[in-house]
C-alpha cells in the first residue's frame, strides 16, 4: 500500500513538472521523435519548435527564476494529494476529513495554477507567433486525447455495471 502511495504521488510530481518545465526538453531533439506515446504530444511540440540558443537561454532564466517556488507548490500538491488519498481509503469513513483535505488539495493546486500560469506567460512572450501556434495545436491535441481517455474509461465502468447488475 506504502509502494502504491509512493508511486502515485511520484508519477502526480512528474506530471505537474512535465507541464511546466517540458520546455527543458526542447533541447533533446530526437529523444524524443518517433515515441508513439500520446502523452508526450506537448513534449514532441516543444522539440518542433527549434528554439534558438537566445530563447532556450531565456526560457531557462525564467524557469531558472520560478524553481524553487515551483518545487514548492508541487510538493505542496503532492503531498495534499496523498493526505486526500489516504483518507478516502482508510478503514473508517470521515466525510468531514475527506472534504476539508479536498478543500486543502484544492487551495494547493490553485496556487500551483497561478504560477503555472504565470510561468507560461512569460515563457510565451520568448515565443514566435508560428510557435505559439505550434503548442496551440499541441494543446488542442493533448486535450482531445484526455476526453478520449475519460470517455473510454466511462465506457468501461458502465460496461462492468452492465454486466454486473
Amino acid at each position: 500500500m506504502l509502494v502504491r502511495r509512493t508511486v502515485r504521488a511520484v508519477l502526480v510530481a512528474m506530471m505537474l513538472t512535465l507541464t511546466i518545465t517540458g520546455t527543458l526538453m526542447a533541447g533533446v531533439g530526437d529523444g524524443l521523435k518517433g515515441t508513439g506515446d500520446t502523452e508526450h504530444i506537448l513534449l514532441k511540440a516543444l522539440v518542433q519548435l527549434n528554439l534558438t540558443d537566445a530563447q532556450k537561454s531565456a526560457i531557462a532564466g525564467i524557469l531558472k527564476g520560478h524553481k524553487d517556488e515551483l518545487k514548492s507548490d508541487i510538493q505542496a500538491v503532492v503531498d495534499a494529494r496523498v493526505q486526500l488519498f489516504e483518507a478516502i481509503h482508510a478503514s473508517i469513513y470521515d466525510e468531514t476529513k475527506v472534504r476539508a483535505l479536498s478543500r486543502v488539495l484544492a487551495n494547493k493546486e490553485e496556487e500551483l495554477a497561478v504560477l503555472r500560469a504565470k510561468i507560461v506567460n512569460e515563457v510565451n512572450s520568448v515565443l514566435t507567433v508560428e510557435q505559439k501556434a505550434i503548442l496551440e495545436q499541441a494543446r488542442e491535441d493533448f486535450a482531445a486525447m484526455i476526453k478520449t481517455k475519460v470517455e473510454k474509461i466511462l465506457t468501461l465502468i458502465n460496461t462492468w455495471i452492465s454486466k454486473n447488475s
